[in-house]
């Protein structure tokens, strides 16, 4: 299923649970608090849903097409993943993909990574949406989770911006 998460800055989430345990999420534009706060309870649904159900939660971010966001939605972000992993969200139950093609944004999950140095939760960068796929295959199979028919590199497609 397909959700549509709605900023206030032109910005959208488009949120895709289709193959879950995949949870597939493209970002449009710069990103504030009205599309973060929804995509976090989302992700808590998730990850409840993966552990009543025994299995692997994977997260994968497509950031291809966001902006980089205002330094009071990066502390948002720090904020939100740090209760989502006292929450459960961490190494064992959760694996993260981010699909990282423009510099400015690796640069903000890196200072992401400064501000949250817990070290629970890590996500891992990828140069593609087709690179995180097969990432996201390869981490589910090494759990022993055959991966949804649907999860493939051929069926996965970044989806196109939604409009008001």
């Amino acid at each position: 299923m397909q959700t549509v998460l709605w900023g206030a800055d032109d910005d959208v989430i488009v949120l895709d649970t289709t193959h879950f345990p995949v949870v597939l999420s493209t970002w449009f534009g710069r990103a504030s608090a009205e599309s973060i706060r929804p995509f976090y309870a989302a992700l808590d649904t998730a990850l409840e849903r993966a552990r009543r159900e025994g299995k692997l939660l994977v997260n994968v971010v497509d950031s291809a097409q966001a902006e980089v966001p205002t330094a009071e939605v990066r502390r948002l972000i720090s904020e939100l993943t740090d209760a989502w992993e006292k929450k459960g969200a961490g190494p064992d139950t959760v694996k993260a993909f981010v699909v990282v093609e423009n510099a400015a944004i690796r640069g903000v999950l890196q200072v992401l990574s400064w501000m949250h140095p817990s070290g629970g939760m890590k996500s891992v960068n990828v140069p593609s949406l087709a690179a995180a796929v097969t990432a996201a295959i390869e981490a589910m199979r090494e759990r022993g989770i055959e991966p949804p028919p649907t999860f493939t590199v051929g069926r996965i497609t970044r989806p196109t911006r939604p409009r008001h």
